[in-house]
Order: C-alpha cells, then sequence, then structure tokens
C-alpha cells in the first residue's frame, strides 16, 4: 500500500463551508499575521547584512 502524502500546507488543515470558501477564526488570522511579520522581520534583517556586507566591502576597496 501507498501512504498518502503529507500536507505541510498550512491550508489543508482550514475548514470550509457549504460553498467551499474557508472561515478563518481571529486566531487563524493572527497566526497568519505572526508568521508574515517573523518573515518580513528574517528578510529585512538579511537585507540589512547585505548591505552592510556591501558598504564595507566598498571601503576596503577604497583603501586600498
Amino acid at each position: 500500500t501507498t501512504a498518502a502524502p503529507v500536507q505541510t500546507s498550512p491550508r489543508s488543515g482550514r475548514k470550509t463551508n457549504e460553498s467551499g470558501s474557508t472561515n478563518y477564526t481571529s486566531a487563524d488570522l493572527e497566526k497568519f499575521k505572526i508568521e508574515i511579520l517573523a518573515e518580513i522581520r528574517k528578510d529585512i534583517e538579511k537585507a540589512k547584512q547585505e548591505i552592510l556586507t556591501a558598504i564595507l566591502d566598498q571601503q576596503k576597496r577604497i583603501k586600498k
């Protein structure tokens, strides 16, 4: 027998009504907001590090 594929999408566990649209609770939306903000913060931190590295590299080239 073959095992069913594992669902990793957060959408797979959400409830749908008869029309097929998803019902979101306040807790669902809050969790989603927190996940998005965490990703944005991580992306901003990565961009800051890339900018600082580029500035430092440029300064090293100028000093040579």
